[in-house]
Formats: structure tokens, sequence, C-alpha cells
């Protein structure tokens, strides 16, 4: 059978791919949110914390995303805007960034952080800023993926 003769056979590759979704945080997921941050904490966070949370997420002190994959939780970033006063531009600083650890090795981390990467690019901010402690390794292998200013020194002073 020639190329011309008009018979062809079509094949439909389906790959299997996980749905993954990742959403700005709304006062209504507050309370998966809070979740999250409880499993990140390992207890609960105090009333008073919540609360807290709550006001300062209806203020814009925070801006919050939630990851699900196939329907279920899995993870979450927390942002904060900064401000540079020589540039006069707005910085986004990326303050939590987990996965829980069912949903771990699965690249879910580095969707969640790209999705971050990209909402501070459309939003204008001059650069994203994070910081991750020196002993977690999965962190440091994602974020040596990403290029970055490492002039910088980043210092942590508890009060």
């Amino acid at each position: 059978m020639g190329c011309g003769s008009g018979v062809g056979v079509e094949i439909v590759i389906f790959f299997a791919k996980t749905m993954t979704d990742i959403k700005l945080l709304t006062k209504h997921q507050l309370n998966e949110f809070t979740s999250l941050l409880e499993e990140i904490n390992e207890g609960p966070l105090g009333i008073e914390v919540v609360r807290r949370l709550g006001e300062d997420f209806a203020l814009g002190r925070y801006i919050g995303f939630l990851l699900y994959n196939e329907g279920a939780l899995a993870g979450m970033a927390a942002t904060l805007e900064t401000y540079s006063v020589v540039h006069a531009r707005k910085i986004l600083n990326l303050d939590e960034l987990y996965v829980r650890s069912q949903s771990r090795g699965k690249g879910l981390g580095k969707r969640l952080f790209d999705r971050v990467v990209e909402y501070a690019r459309a939003s204008g901010y001059m650069r994203l800023e994070w910081r991750a402690e020196k002993n977690n390794t999965a962190a440091g292998h994602l974020y040596a993926q990403y290029e970055t200013d490492t002039n910088w020194t980043y210092y942590v002073m508890k009060l």
C-alpha cells in the first residue's frame, strides 16, 4: 500500500500524567493551608496564631499557593512582599515551600516553585528571594536547578 492510497492508521498514545493543580489561596481555603503549616510545625499552631494568620491574609500580608495532586491536598507555598528602596521595586520572598511526605519524589515541589516564579514574573516583581536550611538536601537539589545570583548571603538573627 503506497503513501497516496488514502488509507491511514491513526495511533493515539495516552500518557499517564498526574493531575496537578496549583491554586492561589483564598479565605475559604485557610483551614487547608493551616493544616499544612501544622505539619511543618509538627503540631498545632495555637488559636492565636491561626487567628493572626486569618487576619494577616485578609490584610494581604502574604500570598499563599495550594498544591493539589490527583484531587488531594499535597503541599503549599507562602510568599511575602518586600521592597527594594534602591530600585523602588517590589520583591517576592518565598517564606515556605512544603510538599507532604507521601507526595514527594514526583516533581511536585518543582511544579510548585515554578508556579511561584511564574506568579512573581507576571506580577512585576524585580526578583524572588528564598532561603533553605543547610541540612535540607531535597531543597538544595531543587534550587540548584535554577540560575541564581550567588553574590548574596542570607543572615538570620532570632529575637
